[in-house]
């Protein structure tokens, strides 16, 4: 099956090489593997370029003369994409064996499916595996309202799914205003506009550590976030009421947020954030509580700022 794999590199020698490998080992091997090394001034050029002159054929390099950011360096990657079907991986994180294979069988045998994803396994830093990302296939039920208010285990969604390119191009692909959270917001779309097939197998690995989103800017952060909710605010409208489990997380996102810019900044604007947030935050907790006849939640400060995507 021609297949494209997507995959961004930025300040990930030691791992850059896993992930490529990774793809190489793939029961079904792609057409093509473009990897977009964004600026990295670790060394990370150097081994792709390795392996771009091993595998002349199969491997594309791509060099950013500055760092452009994870959005910028996917659709670097899209736009060299020639296949029917295209995939991504980040430069930290691995794919197990049957991945592509498992998930072309999926989107071959679901009649009207545009795209397929899989199950995946949290890794820390060294490797050690800790835990599957879902336990149930329960947990995607609603899935648009799932996506929009990014309600899964640790605020992460789907990952590296498996799309079809002219689908994916009707789309569009990742939003370059937004500086942070251009994957979670690709997904929303592709959740809106198509189907997707799921296998709870897990069929890749994603890697948990410091060197993510979580070091950009909180008012970055903040600001994309926020923006995102204004795109789809007819959606969050249409799909639930001010109360809903979608309307709570999305105000829980931006409190925390808010309270991770006012620790980083003293400037007013922050302020007025913050005390905006948290006051939509407990108006939607208060309505939630009184819909559902619930009483306790925890304290929302202490329970996220795990935000949605890289």
């Amino acid at each position: 099956m021609p297949i494209t794999v997507c995959i961004s590199s930025f300040n990930h020698r030691q791992y850059v090489g896993n992930a490529i490998e990774s793809v190489l080992r793939q029961t079904l091997r792609p057409t093509q593997i473009i990897v977009v090394d964004d600026c990295s001034t670790d060394g990370s050029a150097e081994i792709i370029a390795g392996y771009a002159a091993k595998y002349p054929e199969l491997i594309l390099p791509i060099y950013h003369e500055k760092n452009r950011g994870v959005a910028s360096a996917r659709v670097s990657a899209l736009q060299k994409v020639r296949t029917q079907y295209v995939t991504y991986l980040d430069s930290d994180d691995e794919y197990l064996p049957e991945k592509l294979e498992q998930e072309i069988k999926l989107l071959q045998q679901e009649e009207g499916v545009q795209f397929a994803f899989s199950n995946y396994y949290l890794i820390d830093e060294s490797g050690q595996r800790q835990e599957t990302w879902l336990s149930s296939e329960d947990l995607l039920n609603n899935l648009f309202e799932r996506i929009l208010a990014c309600d899964f285990p640790y605020k992460s969604p789907f990952r590296y799914e498996l799309v079809d390119f002219k689908f994916l191009q009707m789309v569009g692909f990742h939003n370059l205003d937004l500086k942070t959270h251009s994957d979670w917001e690709l997904k929303v779309r592709l959740v809106r506009q198509g189907s997707a097939a799921f296998t709870l197998q897990p069929l890749s690995v994603y890697r948990r550590h410091a060197n993510t989103v979580s070091s950009s800017a909180a008012i970055n952060r903040y600001r994309s976030v926020r923006q995102i909710y204004s795109i789809y605010r007819r959606e969050l409208h249409h799909c639930s009421k001010v109360g809903s489990p979608v309307q709570l997380n999305k105000y829980e996102t931006l409190m925390n947020l808010a309270w991770q810019v006012w620790n980083e900044c003293e400037k007013k604007d922050p302020r007025k954030i913050y005390f905006w947030a948290v006051y939509k935050y407990y108006n939607s907790r208060y309505k939630l509580e009184k819909r559902m006849g619930a009483r306790h939640f925890g304290d929302g400060r202490q329970r996220a700022s795990r935000l949605p995507l890289r």
